[in-house]
């Protein structure tokens, strides 16, 4: 019998007698979800010792290419017109060669999901930090599962995550380059512009992961010229009209710059927004469990998420020095 996950990534050709011939790069999990749709559902695997009786696998991440595991139930079904077979049911706890193996709790559950992600894209430090994150924000092992199908889905279509053990690879590069599309109309903006989408874009999808309003324009953006600073200045020398003549042209041009800063912030920022929409849809998951990996990433605060996506915009596409000093400046606090 065939399986496959309904997300197809996963499958398994099971024997009418439960027997799976083992290939390189299989474990139990991925059997569990190709049969079940989930990653926990692995005391249903054994194997069989000289004797021919059942043992559990003691470790379920390690089986061998080549070997062959059986699927219990299934051997169970061909088995059953057999007067001697032994009655398996898994709505109790499965008693096989005299080890019990209770149900799984839902933390038990979720440290399989954890170790299965771990072990498909080699999370190693701070990437698998994070899998171990997600599991405090989800409320139960199947939301935390599809969340983490969630994150699959993204990471097979990255570039880098094609062989996740690039050095430097990780999470927040994965989700970040979801607005890399946006960058390309950013890098046609002359610098100043540049830095103030590039901000945008960290902003706008911050908003969109937490469920704001998309932020608007900050203040510091005028900070050079205020319009009443430069009324003062003109009424203190109005006899001086050469001087009044150079301030208003300061404040023409200024308000040029202030105009052209303000669009950049806003387009980056709704571009940002409509990548996340679309991500959504390319990769048909449920918004919700992107806007979650999203807060997971930034540890549930909006200025910690700001921070990490602009680190991942500032390596991408600007020098360390001139460039990336004056993209910090001022320093982020969202919403401004």
């Amino acid at each position: 019998m065939f399986y496959r996950s309904k997300n197809g990534r996963h499958q398994v050709e099971v024997a009418p007698d439960g027997a799976i011939r083992v290939k390189p790069g299989d474990w139990l999990s991925k059997y569990s979800a190709a049969i079940h749709n989930n990653y926990w559902t692995i005391h249903e695997f054994a194997r069989k010792d000289r004797s021919g009786r059942f043992l559990p696998i003691a470790n379920p991440n390690l089986i061998y290419a080549g070997e062959t595991v059986y699927h219990l139930p299934t051997y169970h079904a061909h088995r059953k017109a057999t007067p001697r077979a032994a009655v398996i049911t898994f709505d109790t706890p499965l008693e096989i060669t005299a080890y019990r193996v209770a149900p799984l709790s839902e933390a038990e559950k979720k440290k399989k999901i954890a170790e299965h992600l771990e072990g498909e894209f080699h999370l190693r430090g701070e990437n698998f930090e994070f899998v171990e994150k997600l599991a405090h924000y989800t409320h139960t092992a199947s939301e935390m599962g599809e969340i983490g199908e969630c994150l699959a889905s993204i990471f097979v279509h990255v570039p880098e995550a094609v062989e996740t053990a690039v050095e430097g690879f990780s999470v927040v590069g994965a989700l970040a380059f979801s607005v890399f599309a946006a960058i390309k109309v950013i890098n046609a903006w002359e610098f100043g512009q540049r830095l103030t989408g590039l901000r945008a874009v960290a902003y706008g999808m911050t908003a969109w992961a937490f469920g704001d309003a998309r932020p608007a324009p900050p203040a510091w953006i005028r900070a050079n010229i205020s319009p009443a600073s430069a009324q003062r200045a003109m009424a203190a020398n109005a006899g001086d009209r050469q001087f009044v003549g150079y301030v208003r042209e300061a404040v023409q041009r200024e308000e040029q710059q202030v105009l052209a800063h303000q669009r950049a912030w806003n387009d980056s920022c709704q571009a940002a927004w409509n990548n996340m929409d679309e991500m959504v849809a390319k990769q048909h998951v449920r918004k919700e469990y992107l806007q979650t990996l999203f807060r997971v990433l930034g540890d549930g605060d909006r200025n910690t998420l700001v921070q990490k996506l602009m680190n991942q915009l500032a390596e991408k596409h600007l020098r360390k020095g001139f460039e990336q000093d004056a993209f910090w400046s001022p320093a982020p606090n969202y919403p401004n």
